[in-house]
């Protein structure tokens, strides 16, 4: 979606927060957040969430639980 386009509905009505809601950093580790940048397709509803300081991702590859595949 950051590039404009939903990629559920191929809609480009997409529009970018951050910082202007509740969750705006989520937590990465004991005092530690992340901030998100949010972004919504107002046509079909879908939502993306990204981390905006890639450096806090190695704070969540050692303290979330990784998700097995399928």
């Amino acid at each position: 979606m950051k590039s404009g386009k939903c990629p559920k509905c191929g809609s480009s009505e997409i529009y970018r927060g951050r910082g202007h809601n509740q969750r705006s950093a989520i937590n990465v580790g004991m005092f530690k957040y992340a901030r998100v940048e949010d972004f919504v397709c107002v046509a079909c509803g879908l939502t993306e969430s990204y981390i905006t300081d890639r450096a806090k991702l190695d704070a969540i590859k050692n303290s979330w639980a990784r998700v097995p595949q399928a």
